[in-house]
């Protein structure tokens, strides 16, 4: 168990040229470490990439670990992989709608019942309230639900979701593929679109094959 982390967050407050911070296996634990962590990351202004993952940070002594990295300006990435988080209405919907993260790892989360619709609900309020929405999202590991899958399908700036369900990770990177289409000039309805893209796919796989020979 991580004991005093006082030097490590006067580190994160100091250092302006930090992009990257992996905290894996860390340890953290309790409020004192969740006040502390969360106030050196509220601070810091370069800090691009946080991750968190393979740590206990499940109920409400996490709240102020939560409110720093809301409030932390740079911050576009965010693994929560592997960790006992309790992910519910509060720390979702309060913290996490419109605080700028673009790429959010939920992987293998440990994720209540109560959970599943908390998520959902939170996919949905990201899209219409964020002045920069989610991109990416990885729910591997995490029951999917029909309200996830509409929820996922709602959120128009969403590339790429990766999912247990693939049928659901299909539909919004080809949705992403006709978004892209779209704005390079192709025409047509989206039956259309599909169809030249997999024509394209074809003959790239077939300049692939020619190229081995």
């Amino acid at each position: 168990m991580m004991g005093d982390i006082s030097a490590l967050c006067d580190a994160i407050v100091r250092n302006d040229v930090l992009r990257a911070l992996r905290l894996r296996y860390a340890w953290l634990w309790g409020k004192t470490h969740a006040r502390q962590l969360g106030t050196a990351i509220a601070a810091n202004r370069g800090l691009e990439q946080l991750d968190l993952s393979h740590n206990d940070l499940g109920g409400c002594d996490s709240t102020e670990l939560w409110q720093g990295i809301a409030s932390n300006p740079t911050l576009r990435a965010l693994s929560l992989e592997h960790s006992t988080s309790v992910f519910d209405d509060e720390t979702l919907l309060t913290h996490f709608v419109d605080c700028g993260i673009e790429f959010l790892s939920l992987r293998d989360c440990i994720v209540t019942k109560d959970g599943m619709p908390a998520i959902a609900r939170f996919l949905v309020a990201n899209a219409e309230r964020s002045k920069r929405p989610l991109r990416y999202v990885d729910l591997r590991g995490i029951p999917t639900t029909q309200q996830t899958i509409e929820a996922a399908l709602a959120c128009p700036r969403l590339e790429a979701i990766r999912s247990d369900d693939r049928i659901l990770s299909l539909v919004v990177r080809l949705r992403t593929a006709i978004r892209l289409a779209r704005t390079l000039g192709v025409g047509g309805s989206d039956d259309a679109i599909v169809r030249q893209l997999r024509r394209l796919k074809k003959d790239r796989d077939k300049d692939e094959e020619v190229d081995k020979d």
